[in-house]
């Protein structure tokens, strides 16, 4: 479809729909109506088989046994505000999509494109390509890619022009400016194999063309042009096509040889050439093919070697064209590993600047979060109702982690780690991980109270922060990418995680987290412990989703006694921690320190213990 603006021709946007598996490129269509992806229905074909429904064109992309893809699960189409209407169509599954994006069942909602949908293990992604590009040359305006021009003169009628002197400078130009247009088309034109082809024909005097890829077992016409007074319905020579296969270079048949096997007769085909379209590598995986028909032949006609040349250079166009074609799948599929990741600003980012993923030593911001009650719960509530529930809980954390602009890097099981300082420097990065913490504690309950009757227990997460110097980059292998850290930083963020369970609150950040947030948040600070496989002392402190006046009253209470523990006088802390818990009963850290002080008052000399021992179960 095109529109005409102060006279230019103005090309619609072109919108692409790919499907990924494990990464690789499976599916590529254009998107330009409605579509519904689904699951294979009974009798339906496998993926990626499609089909019509008035304007709504549906593609399988699950095959029947993956129920976790329902047969009707999302429908898609352009809307007339820009971005894309994305209609969840599922019975029972939401959809979630980086960035925020989370549709229950039944709803829509309209968003902007890139857009990337998660569903069961496949990856769909949505864009619109880059817009055609004009230039400017000197002395005349450069065509576009794509635009239509002038026919050139035949090649053949510049060589004789030269030979008596009336060559004319305006149609070598018109000729050369032909053969550009065909390599600036396969540098930016989704079409430039049908340019190729019609270029071809025009410029050489040829009556049918066509791109003939080679599919490891046999020739297929994937473009084609055929001169409206030529024979219609045709096909290449096979043993040309072999030929040039084989030999990997140009091959012309004169008039008069013995050839041609095509679909029109033996008689018909005057003239045959055929140049090699190669791979990096060098191997043939297509070919330019012409010829030349009788009943169009003029006196004397040959395919010259200059014409079997031109046909060789716009075979190296099209070569080109395939080329970047396939890196750019290398790079869509590139760009949608790294948005399972990171943000989509921060993937663009990266795939522009691929230094930052080298490993480096950076100071960061770990966190880690870990569903309580999992396992009874997976036993209580079955394997699908889990499933579903641990997605949208997974997808409510990822969704606070990235509007901090932070990254995933790992999910397990119930459990998730995110990071902050890196790749991108995060100067902040304390504070980002704190917040999305909070978040994530904020937003919790709405989801709690949707799940409960149907979990029958509250949805409750641990959550462990701490900050410190990483070794960052690559941390997978050279078959899977994972972004991640190492160092103690992690190990200690991972203990502290799990101390969240002993000690009896949702989060818990270190002292080190502490400092680089600067006051940032109100904190407790719990006193140092003793962690699990951790040989230093880690002082712990207690980071509040929402604090109020009682929970302030409880802190001051608790610091007090603290300090009267460290100074010996622990029947003084023991009165204080008795009157903090009665005005606030629930208090897990008061009540255990409350513990800690009357053991040490019923062993008698052996005092109060200062660093919290954690590292063991309790008996």
């Amino acid at each position: 479809m095109s529109f005409t603006l102060h006279g230019e021709p103005i090309l619609s946007p072109r919108y692409t729909l790919r499907v990924f598996e494990a990464h690789q490129l499976v599916f590529e269509m254009d998107f330009d109506g409605p579509v519904e992806l689904g699951r294979q229905r009974s009798g339906e074909a496998r993926p990626y088989h499609r089909s019509h429904q008035g304007e709504t064109t549906r593609v399988v992309i699950a095959p029947l046994a993956q129920t976790e893809v329902s047969r009707q699960h999302v429908r898609l189409e352009l809307a007339m505000e820009g971005g894309l209407r994305c209609e969840n169509i599922s019975r029972s599954s939401s959809i979630i999509a980086p960035g925020g994006l989370t549709l229950p069942p039944g709803e829509s909602q309209r968003v902007d494109l890139p857009l990337l949908l998660t569903l069961g293990d496949r990856v769909v992604r949505i864009e619109q390509e880059r817009d055609d590009q004009q230039f400017e040359g000197l002395g005349a305006k450069t065509q576009a890619p794509g635009s239509d021009s002038a026919e050139p003169e035949k090649l053949r009628d510049l060589i004789e022009g030269a030979a008596t002197g009336a060559s004319d400078a305006q149609n070598l130009v018109a000729w050369l400016r032909g053969v550009m247009n065909v390599f600036q088309s396969a540098a930016s034109q989704p079409d430039f194999l049908n340019q190729a082809v019609i270029a071809a024909a025009s410029i050489a005097d040829l009556d049918a063309t066509s791109i003939v890829e080679w599919t490891g077992g046999d020739w297929r016409v994937t473009a084609g042009h055929v001169k409206e007074d030529s024979t219609v319905g045709w096909r290449p020579s096979r043993r040309m096509l072999d030929r040039v296969r084989e030999g990997g270079m140009t091959f012309r048949s004169q008039p008069g040889a013995q050839l041609s096997e095509t679909g029109v007769t033996r008689a018909e085909v005057a003239a045959i050439v055929a140049a090699p379209i190669l791979n990096a590598q060098g191997e043939v995986v297509a070919a330019l093919y012409g010829e030349k028909r009788r009943g169009n032949l003029p006196d004397g006609y040959v395919i010259s070697e200059l014409d079997a040349m031109l046909v060789e250079l716009l075979a190296s166009s099209v070569a080109a064209g395939l080329a970047r074609l396939q890196q750019e799948k290398v790079a869509v599929a590139a760009q949608v590993q790294l948005e399972q990741f990171f943000t989509p600003e921060l993937a663009r980012t990266l795939a522009a600047q691929p230094g930052l993923l080298e490993a480096k030593d950076i100071e960061i911001s770990v966190l880690f979060s870990d569903l309580c009650s999992f396992s009874s719960t997976t036993e209580r509530a079955g394997a699908p109702t889990t499933l579903e529930w641990l997605h949208e809980v997974m997808s409510l954390l990822a969704d606070c982690v990235l509007e901090e602009q932070g990254v995933l890097v790992d999910f397990q099981g119930d459990g998730m780690m995110a990071m902050w300082g890196a790749p991108a420097a995060q100067p902040d990065h304390a504070q980002r991980a704190c917040q999305a913490a909070v978040n994530i504690l904020q937003r919790l309950p709405e989801l709690s109270a949707k799940w409960e009757a149907v979990i029958q227990c509250p949805t409750q997460v641990g959550i462990g922060i701490n900050t410190g110097a990483a070794r960052v980059g690559n941390i997978g292998s050279r078959q899977k990418f994972k972004y991640g850290a190492l160092g103690s930083v992690v190990n200690i963020g991972a203990r502290v995680q799990q101390a969240t369970r002993r000690i009896g609150v949702d989060l818990l950040i270190t002292e080190a987290t502490a400092r680089a947030a600067a006051g940032a948040f109100e904190s407790r600070p719990l006193g140092h412990a003793r962690l699990n496989n951790i040989s230093q002392e880690i002082q712990l402190h207690e980071l509040p989703a929402a604090p109020d006046q009682a929970w302030r009253e409880s802190t001051a209470a608790y610091a007090e006694s603290l300090s009267l523990c460290q100074g010996g006088d622990l029947h003084r802390a023991a009165a204080s921690l008795t009157q903090a818990l009665a005005a606030r009963p629930h208090d897990q850290p008061t009540l255990m320190l409350l513990s800690r002080v009357i053991e040490a008052i019923r062993t008698g000399g052996a005092g109060f213990q200062h660093v919290w021992d954690l590292s063991r179960k309790p008996g």
